[in-house]
């Protein structure tokens, strides 16, 4: 059935309401599956390559507060008799600009490739709520394989014919 599902793909990009009349969505999770992986793994390729972009396109650098010195109240409290390390560091440092956005590019590509999952797992969620307020006895497993093509399917949106 799967097989049936990916040899008729094209059918979902031109008419979605036909591919689901042919194929139960229950049948096409491991479909859903591949295309919210397909679209993790989209999203964080493209966070590090616009990232690198603007990594390499910044020549500058920036003063910012130095992390290995104490704060300046510990280091002007050092007769008090509490030895206090590195105040004889500079209280500033410049800092290349396009390695702080590389920082902050690597901090967040966990976001970026998780985001698609939860975003799954609350759309199937909200699917199958209001299917059951609806009044309808949906599958749990056609549900998440519903929420799993909606994720994606927003690409391939074409204009509705009349």
């Amino acid at each position: 059935m799967v097989r049936s599902a990916l040899q008729s793909f094209p059918l979902f990009l031109r008419d979605p309401a036909a591919f689901f009349d042919e194929h139960d969505p229950a049948t096409t999770l491991p479909i859903a599956l591949i295309l919210v992986v397909g679209l993790a793994v989209a999203l964080g390729l493209s966070t590090v390559a616009v990232g690198s972009m603007l990594a390499g396109s910044m020549d500058a650098t920036v003063t910012m507060d130095n992390p290995d010195r104490p704060p300046e109240w510990a280091c002007e409290q050092h007769g008090s008799g509490l030895p206090v390390d590195n105040c004889d560091e500079p209280a500033t440092i410049d800092r290349d600009a396009g390695m702080l956005v590389s920082e902050a590019v690597t901090d967040y590509l966990g976001f970026a490739v998780i985001v698609p999952f939860v975003l799954w797992a609350l759309g199937s969620v909200v699917l199958f709520g209001a299917a059951r307020l609806a009044g309808g006895a949906p599958s749990i497993r056609g549900t998440v394989a519903l929420a799993g093509w909606a994720s994606d399917s927003s690409r391939y949106a074409s204009p509705s014919r009349t």
